[in-house]
């Protein structure tokens, strides 16, 4: 029997105590292990038939999916409009131009509107523009500052 109280003042009586352990488990362990090991005999692996009906089915559903989901690309597409969104990046036409006829755009009246100053106080203009189409645009043109004068 292990006195407790004096291995533990000597300082190593936990490391003492560990391998005693370690020793009693392994022998215990060791002696309910067989000593030889029986042979393992492996059945032969079953030989799969595949026929031929098998890959007939696999290939027409896969002929099928394929089908299906061109199908469903083709019908969703369909409910979207066709060319450019309103908002796309797509550069607009040329303001004025029609193209195909070659007439002549009659020049746009501006008219100014008022005088005002923008928020760095620098002063602009106002001009409305008639459109031919009789549509009207609002441009604000800032006054450039004459040197030598400020």
């Amino acid at each position: 029997m292990i006195d407790h109280a004096q291995t533990h003042a000597n300082g190593n009586g936990a490391a003492a105590d560990t391998e005693a352990a370690e020793r009693a488990l392994r022998r215990f362990f060791q002696a309910e292990l067989p000593r030889s090991w029986p042979v393992l005999n492996l059945p032969e692996p079953a030989r799969r038939r595949s026929s031929g009906r098998a890959w007939t089915f696999a290939r027409l559903a896969l002929a099928a999916s394929v089908v299906l989901g061109l199908a469903g690309y083709l019908t969703l597409a369909g409910f979207f409009p066709e060319g450019t969104a309103p908002n796309s990046m797509a550069a607009p036409g040329i303001i004025g131009s029609n193209p195909g006829r070659h007439q002549t755009v009659p020049p746009m009246q501006l008219v100014p509107i008022e005088r005002e100053r923008t928020p760095k106080g620098r002063e602009a203009e106002s001009l409305e523009i008639d459109l031919p189409n009789g549509g009207m645009m609002i441009q604000v043109i800032e006054i450039p500052v004459k040197k030598g004068k400020r």
